[in-house]
């Protein structure tokens, strides 16, 4: 499989993924969501049943939800969507203060949690794709070093000096047998 359907698995497994978390919380919360857009929208829903000559009781019963009711519902969620607007703007300042490479990581490890699968499958063919790429270059660039290293007088000199060097050694400081120690 390639890079670009690893790509489409991945974004399409992610909205999957939310979109069931969306279904799953509205059919657990149905009748609680329906309750509160009831209250919430109360004084349209009584103006409505009022010109549609609906029986007194029910435009009454509107009528007391959205002259005691609504008012709390809708300062609560006002308060509860000024807190989210809040820590959603300190939120959003942290993370653009980041680097790349950190904005990066947690958009990966968010993805990670979603779709685990997709997440490794995608990560693995970019991986290999790399590989693919970086595995000439470097074999090519080892080539070229090596040849001059070894294959040249100037670079034979360079690698006995060095082999001399590391085998000599300069001595510990302190050791009276060697250079570097006091006699």
């Amino acid at each position: 499989m390639g890079i670009g359907s690893s790509i489409w698995n991945f974004f399409r497994a992610v909205l999957k993924k939310i979109f069931s978390w969306v279904a799953d919380f509205i059919k657990r919360f149905w009748i609680i969501i329906l309750i509160v857009l009831i209250i919430w929208f109360a004084p349209q829903i009584a103006v409505m049943l009022a010109e549609a000559g609906a029986p007194v009781f029910m435009v009454e019963a509107m009528t007391f939800v959205a002259t005691n009711v609504t008012p709390f519902l809708v300062s609560w969620g006002t308060w509860i969507a000024e807190g989210i607007a809040h820590v959603g703007t300190q939120a959003a300042i942290w993370y653009n203060g980041l680097g790349f490479q950190a904005k990066f990581l947690i958009a990966w490890g968010a993805a990670a949690l979603i779709a685990p699968e997709e997440t490794a499958e995608l990560t693995q063919e970019v991986l290999e794709k790399v590989i693919e790429i970086a595995t000439p270059i470097l074999e090519t660039v080892t080539d070229a070093v090596t040849d001059v290293l070894f294959n040249t007088p100037l670079g034979l000199g360079f690698v006995a000096f060095g082999l001399v060097w590391l085998l000599a050694g300069r001595g510990r400081p302190g050791d009276p047998h060697t250079k570097g120690g006091a006699v």
